[in-house]
């Protein structure tokens, strides 16, 4: 199995000049040689913009041996990087640049498709970016003449773009153990956390005990509430655990979650935090995230 790059906040700053040209052995050594760390964000739009737009010029897309793959993963890590601080036409136009070189070559095409879906489809990828991925997945479409995988992409992107940040999310009813009902938008808090588990999911089980006690989910004004998404009322009544007192352990009995793709939910525990308005603040975020927000709060 390929081993996810790590990738800090660290731009390649020598690597972006070399990338208007040089062959793809060339590539390799200032992938892996030719790093400078920086504090600052990347430049400025219009730099960034011409830095992404010339990215790929310099990898060879038809040369499929291994050590030019890994090249062009570490290349691909560092693109994905840029284009979080890129804006929308600027992204979309290096993505389309990027699939237009990649699909010259049928091997580069597969190896295109395997390393967007390693990096921003993968739910334990540290590199997950949803408004990211879109761009890909648009691109995707645009080019795409199968009905049956641009249609599977399109279903993707569709979901990926539910509960954006900024969006208000989606209401839904539950159950509490005391067999009260609710719904998501009846609530009243400055903060709600919602956290999507399942008692059957190992990575829950995994760590639902150490968010139990974390002393950052009982920030004043938050309120938690723990929601299993699926229909299987007696695995949840069975699972049942002390939680703390701004807590709301509840499960969608009508399965409105599941049913009507209301979440995406690639894996679970899966935690959006909301504002007052229900509005989304952070969506499906990983754990370290979490509690570095709450930290801040």
């Amino acid at each position: 199995m390929r081993l996810l790059r790590t990738i800090l906040p660290v731009v390649v700053l020598s690597l972006l000049f070399a990338c208007s040209g040089g062959s793809g052995a060339k590539n390799e050594t200032s992938v892996h040689e030719a790093q400078v760390q920086v504090s600052a964000a990347p430049s400025p739009s219009a730099v960034l913009a011409g830095r992404l737009g010339e990215f790929w010029n310099g990898y060879d897309f038809a040369n499929s041996t291994q050590g030019n793959r890994d090249a062009g993963e570490q290349l691909f890590s560092n693109f994905i990087y840029l284009l979080q601080y890129a804006d929308s036409a600027t992204a979309s136009n290096a993505v389309a640049s990027f699939y237009g070189k990649a699909s010259a070559h049928e091997s580069s095409r597969n190896w295109c498709h395997a390393t967007v879906d390693h990096y921003l489809a993968n739910p334990d990828s540290p590199f997950r970016n949803d408004a990211v991925y879109a761009h890909f997945l648009t691109a995707f479409i645009a080019g795409c003449s199968d009905e049956a995988l641009s249609g599977r992409a399109r279903y993707m992107l569709d979901m990926i773009s539910r509960n954006s940040p900024g969006s208000v999310a989606a209401d839904f009813g539950f159950v509490d153990r005391n067999g009260r009902s609710g719904t998501l938008h009846s609530l009243d808090s400055r903060l709600i956390l919602l956290v999507f588990n399942d008692p059957d999911c190992d990575k829950c089980r995994e760590v639902m005990p150490s968010l139990l006690a974390d002393p950052l989910l009982g920030l004043e004004g938050l309120l938690v509430l723990s929601v299993y998404p699926y229909d299987d009322a007696e695995l949840w009544r069975d699972s049942a655990v002390d939680v703390p007192a701004n807590w709301l352990d509840v499960h969608d009995a009508g399965s409105e979650i599941i049913d009507g793709l209301l979440y995406h939910l690639p894996a679970l525990p899966s935690f959006y935090l909301l504002d007052s308005g229900k509005r989304v603040i952070l969506k499906d975020i990983p754990l370290w995230h979490l509690r570095e927000v709450l930290s801040s709060v």
